[in-house]
């Protein structure tokens, strides 16, 4: 889901194009950049996630909402999503609907959504020093994985 995804291409997804040239009334346009809100609750996103796309140029439905900051680093945008520190202005906001599955949030509440901006500088040490978190943290899974691979042969040449 989009949740532990993030932002997909529909025929990766659905395996084929669900939206043509055709019936794109009512789309988003999507750049590269721009973060998307989706609505839908899950395990892992228990107000629904907020991803930036960072594949192409292309189009959102509009049960989405897309938007681009005008300043700022989006790396640090993208870590600032990816906590639950702004999740409880979520629930305060959304109105409960006869979907249980989705948040129901007006536009101006979300747009209202406080959101933490240190200067550039600040923006710039903190998504650096998460981001070398998070190459430490491939680098242990890529390990964990060989040492797996090395187990299951020396498992299969014991019981050989």
């Amino acid at each position: 889901n989009s949740a532990t995804q993030g932002i997909v291409s529909q025929d990766s997804y659905f395996e084929r194009e669900i939206v043509t040239e055709s019936n794109l009334a009512g789309y988003y346009v999507v750049n590269i950049g721009d973060f998307v809100y989706n609505p839908r609750i899950s395990a892992t996103a228990p107000v629904g996630p907020i991803k930036m796309n960072e594949l192409i140029q292309g189009v959102m439905s509009p049960l989405y909402t897309v938007f681009r900051f005008k300043k700022g680093l989006l790396k640090f945008y993208q870590y600032f999503f990816e906590s639950s520190v702004w999740h409880d202005y979520m629930k305060s906001v959304a109105n409960s609907g006869a979907r249980h599955d989705r948040m129901n949030i007006s536009g101006a509440d979300f747009f209202a959504l406080p959101v933490s901006q240190p200067i550039e500088a600040e923006q710039t040490k903190i998504a650096e020093f998460l981001s070398s978190i998070d190459e430490k943290i491939s680098a242990k899974k890529a390990e964990r994985d060989k040492l797996k691979t090395w187990k299951l042969g020396l498992l299969q040449q014991m019981f050989v």
